[in-house]
């Protein structure tokens, strides 16, 4: 545990993307950080355990029944149930984050705050609420090391991909369809002020840009400094009203891309969840990448599995760690 101005926090990342987590079952005074506080401590210069991409606030829901061991049962009773709110580095409202909700889990995990869904070796089901979702995430595996500090493997279900684009949100007005060289148009592709992009909303807005189609051929390095100099640009454009995560994709092969990604609120990260979720579906929709593809982002690896089954769930899964 740390301290910024006399709050307790732990830190955890997941392939990178990293979280200061306020526990508000252990002490509900911090269920509402503001906004400054948030933006004090995820300063990248001056903040708390130097800084971070955002803050989750941890919690349970009135009238959740607590377990003997402090934990709760879910509605369901198949497996605990944490609650979890996200927010971005800015203090503005996060909406949903993959990579938050393995953290989270984890922490409740490690807390045992949701024995009812997991074994005694702290394997098993969470179900974390994160208001626009409820994820359901699997702790695959859990180990302590110096001074307590917990990593494992958890796997996160982050439901069926929404592409309407009234839903994800986008203006479609402000947009044009793509065309190929024969003045087809596109199916799923659309121009933005020059940029082909795709859409989806995965509790969350996403663009995703293709940089080479399947050949490849950009580099990290131009990924990189098209997010950096395009990315503050679409965050905040006006076709947005929710603003936007905006990401640029190489694909490798059909079961591998790499990926740079501007996230709303944030700004360049290591990683994203559930931009690694956009990515492959756009991609699958576009015949670039298989259902079940390695992304490659600069703070690690991420498998996604987008099902052809049911409603689509899309599956992501990696190692998460307390740092």
């Amino acid at each position: 545990m740390g301290k910024s101005r006399a709050m307790k926090f732990t830190k955890m990342q997941a392939i990178g993307n990293d979280f200061l987590i306020l526990d508000a079952i252990e002490d509900p005074g911090l269920a509402a950080p503001t906004r400054e506080l948030v933006r004090s401590m995820c300063d990248r210069r001056t903040g708390a355990a130097g800084g971070a991409d955002g803050v989750l606030v941890v919690g349970r829901r009135c009238g959740d029944g607590d377990s003997a061991a402090g934990g709760n049962a879910s509605s369901s009773g198949r497996a605990g149930r944490i609650t979890m709110r996200v927010i971005n580095a800015d203090g503005s409202d996060g909406g949903l984050s993959g990579n938050g909700g393995r953290c989270a889990a984890l922490y409740a995990a490690a807390r045992g705050y949701v024995v009812g869904g997991l074994g005694p070796d702290g394997r098993g089901e969470i179900e974390v609420d994160a208001g626009v979702r409820v994820l359901r995430a699997r702790v695959e595996s859990m180990t302590r090391g110096k001074e307590g500090r917990i990593r494992g493997v958890v796997s996160m279900n982050m439901g069926p991909p929404e592409f309407a684009l009234a839903r994800v949100p986008v203006d479609a007005a402000m947009l044009r369809p793509a065309v190929d060289a024969a003045g087809a148009t596109r199916a799923n592709v659309f121009v933005i002020e020059g940029r082909e992009a795709s859409f989806v909303s995965m509790g969350n807005p996403h663009m995703v840009c293709f940089v080479g189609g399947r050949s490849g051929r950009a580099g990290d390095a131009e990924l990189r400094r098209l997010a950096l100099e395009e990315g503050p640009r679409f965050e905040r454009h006006a076709a947005f009203p929710q603003r936007m995560n905006v990401h640029y994709a190489a694909v490798d092969s059909p079961r591998r891309v790499r990926l740079f990604t501007f996230e709303r609120g944030a700004g360049l990260t290591l990683g994203s969840g559930t931009g690694a979720s956009a990515t492959v579906v756009c991609g699958a929709r576009l015949e670039l990448l298989e259902r079940k593809a390695e992304v490659v982002m600069a703070g690690g690896v991420l498998m996604v599995k987008w099902s052809a089954e049911g409603n689509g769930d899309v599956v992501i899964g990696g190692e998460v760690e307390q740092v």
